[in-house]
């Protein structure tokens, strides 16, 4: 999950307490017209919601353009991959039932968006069955996808109830693996994997989309099963 520091915010100072006034009467008098209170603002809440929900992959896509392009001038390459990927997610679904998708979505009102998302994703299987080998039994593994948070919704919550939504569900599906594949500058993601039990396994640099990052790939076992 991408991060950002969030622009610092600045507060109206607080009024004074009014001087007593005194009225002055001359040739003209102009009446002020008396001040009405200001409405509330509605107060926002975050709910965590599984399965699909309209625009759920556009907005994925938007979030990880904001951020991606302004990060590392991910363009077209990136986003045309991760459609065609995480499209295939989506509609796999029913079809994997180790696989599923979260939204936070924020409510204001009668206003609903998506600020973050995540998935799951046990449809590309193949590099569970590589590491399993011949002989060996095969773990069952997911691969977590897609996690970003709104660069507006950060520090509300939003990363960690995603990620522990995603972990929720391996732990009552009986997964036995989760792999995931981040960057070194992602502090705040790498953060919330080490403290659901994420390891890291392998660091390289590579050059990916014409950007140089260190891709580090960690991964989260089962603890009765032994490492490998």
């Amino acid at each position: 999950m991408p991060t950002k520091t969030p622009p610092a915010t600045c507060c109206p100072a607080a009024p004074t307490a009014s001087a007593p006034v005194t009225a002055t009467w001359t040739a003209t008098w102009t009446a002020t017209p008396a001040q009405t209170p200001t409405a509330q603002a509605p107060v926002a809440t975050l709910r965590i919601e599984a399965g699909y929900r309209p625009g759920f992959i556009a907005r994925t896509l938007q979030m990880h353009m904001d951020y991606y392009h302004s990060a590392v001038s991910w363009g077209q390459a990136f986003e045309a991959a991760k459609a065609q990927c995480w499209g295939k997610i989506v509609e796999q679904l029913p079809s994997y039932p180790d696989s599923q998708i979260w939204s936070a979505v924020r409510v204001t009102g009668d206003s609903e968006r998506i600020v973050g998302t995540i998935m799951l994703d046990s449809a590309t299987d193949a590099e569970a069955e590589a590491e399993a080998g011949e002989g060996r039994q095969k773990v069952r593994t997911v691969q977590l996808r897609g996690f970003i948070v709104d660069s507006d919704a950060r520090g509300l919550g939003a990363g960690k109830k995603l990620l522990a939504a995603a972990m929720a569900h391996v732990e009552e599906r009986g997964i036995e693996k989760v792999i995931l594949h981040t960057m070194d500058s992602l502090g705040a993601a790498v953060y919330l994997y080490r403290a659901a039990g994420f390891v890291l396994h392998s660091e390289e640099e590579r050059v990916l989309w014409g950007a140089k990052i260190k891709e580090q790939l960690y991964i989260w076992r089962r603890k009765a099963l032994p490492a490998k």
